[in-house]
């Protein structure tokens, strides 16, 4: 995300395994998601937080255990806006 940071909201928030990392190469505040399976927790968190963007890394079982199965579940509610070497970046569009 860092190489598109000046083609996103100044004040946007991103939600990733790694928080600190995240902040650190995008210049945005980031915070983890919530371990839990149930698709529409996730959801909410996202909404209350505020989450604009949302990024699956290829490297964590838990990424893909209780962040991908939310993004295929409310699939309409994200757009893929990049992929690279198995990481995928979506904007929470609703």
């Amino acid at each position: 995300i860092a190489r598109y940071y000046d083609n996103t909201e100044k004040d946007t928030i991103v939600l990733s395994r790694k928080p600190s990392i995240t902040s650190f190469y995008s210049r945005h505040k980031s915070v983890t998601y919530p371990f839990t399976t149930d698709a529409g927790k996730i959801l909410d968190f996202i909404a209350k937080n505020k989450i604009g963007y949302v990024i699956i890394d290829r490297f964590s079982e838990e990424t893909y255990r209780y962040l991908a199965p939310a993004i295929k579940d409310f699939h309409d509610r994200f757009e893929n806006i990049v992929s690279f070497n198995g990481t995928i970046v979506y904007k929470v569009v609703k």
